[in-house]
């Protein structure tokens, strides 16, 4: 009679413990936006004015947030290049009116903070006048 072999040893263990916590900060990354920072090069230029316009909006209001239309193209572009995310649990909140939360997620926003002069070069303006003029190109995209 052949001794059984155990399914789960210390080894096993061991490694189902740490591909855990490389999945678990996998996770953080992407939902920290730090993927998203690093590749921040590549995707601005993918940008279109309107996409530019309404993250510039956010930075001169200093919010990482905006209240949109859920199905709003301008936003779910942004979504799809992962510099806006849907926060989770604000969409039920809001969608008896269709409108949820849409959010630049957090490593995103400091690179943005920390180069916005680079990245919103086209504007000579004071920030008042720069602000009123973004807000007036995608007013008809956002509610807040």
């Amino acid at each position: 009679m052949s001794k059984r072999i155990p399914l789960w040893d210390n080894d096993r263990s061991s490694q189902y413990w740490e591909s855990q916590e490389v999945a678990a900060k996998h996770a953080d990354a992407k939902k920290y936006g730090e993927y998203t920072a690093a590749d921040l090069d590549s995707i601005w230029p993918t940008l279109s004015d309107d996409e530019s316009a309404l993250l510039e909006y956010l930075m001169l209001r200093d919010r990482r947030s905006v209240v949109a239309l859920y199905e709003d193209a301008l936003c779910n572009g942004l979504v799809e290049k992962k510099l806006l995310q849907i926060p989770a649990g604000v969409g039920t909140l809001l969608m008896q009116n269709l409108e949820t939360t849409f959010k630049i997620p957090r490593a995103v926003w400091r690179v943005m903070r920390a180069r916005k002069h680079e990245l919103f070069d086209g504007n000579d303006s004071d920030a008042d006048t720069r602000l009123q003029e973004v807000r007036a190109r995608i007013a008809a995209h956002i509610r807040a």
